[in-house]
């Protein structure tokens, strides 16, 4: 069986490793985008848990 790994605690991750690395917050790859409506997409998702990771908040 193959065993998947969360694609949030791997965005957490690099959040994480890039704050270890000395990186600016300023780098995570991960942008806010929006719909035309207003509506937040998955995107808002990933850049929540690099940014969780970057600041060394626990993973929930």
């Amino acid at each position: 069986m193959i065993e998947r790994q969360d694609p949030f605690l791997a965005a957490y991750e690099r959040g994480r490793r890039a704050r270890a690395a000395g990186e600016p917050v300023s780098a995570c790859p991960y942008r806010d985008r929006r719909r035309a409506d207003g509506g937040i997409t998955w995107a808002r998702g990933w850049r929540i848990a690099w940014l969780r990771g970057w600041r060394g908040e626990p993973y929930a």
